[in-house]
């Protein structure tokens, strides 16, 4: 590894310089079928930008008990965007459409609607399994028509 990085050609990716980069962006935009991608070093920064794009301040977004964004995240998600977490504890930390719509609240003017629902592949915390790609097609299409 450190011979790799010795020898890679590097630039400044803020001024797209950085051809390693360049290449790990348009190959994450192509396996995804995006425009455009963007890296970001660490995951909690992926969260966070996500969470800031996806919510206004005051709203709600929902996570797994077990959620990294909610244990090791340093309350970013408080912090940057303004939003309160809401816990839905899944099956061994996967959630499921049904484990969060008990949970979803319907339009009303004591609180703000929710915002993002943090949908992560899981392995960690349960037991190296992984959300099945139907299974998160089926919950995106859920949270979408319920607002």
């Amino acid at each position: 590894m450190r011979e790799a990085m010795f020898h890679a050609e590097v630039g400044d990716d803020v001024y797209g310089e950085d051809p390693t980069v360049n290449r790990l962006e348009r190959r994450a935009a192509e396996i995804v079928g995006k425009e455009a991608a963007l890296f970001v070093p660490t995951g909690t920064m992926g969260n966070t930008i996500g969470i800031k794009l996806l919510t206004e301040p005051g709203q709600e977004v929902v996570c797994d008990v077990q959620g990294h964004l909610l244990n090791y995240e340093l309350s970013m998600t408080a912090w940057f965007s303004g939003c309160l977490i809401r816990t839905v504890a899944g099956d061994d930390g996967i959630l499921t459409w049904e484990k969060i719509a008990p949970h979803v609240r319907a339009p009303d003017p004591h609180w703000r609607r929710r915002g993002a629902s943090n949908w992560k592949t899981r392995t960690t915390w349960a037991a190296g399994r992984c959300t099945r790609r139907r299974s998160s097609t089926r919950f995106a299409s859920r949270r979408t028509s319920a607002g």
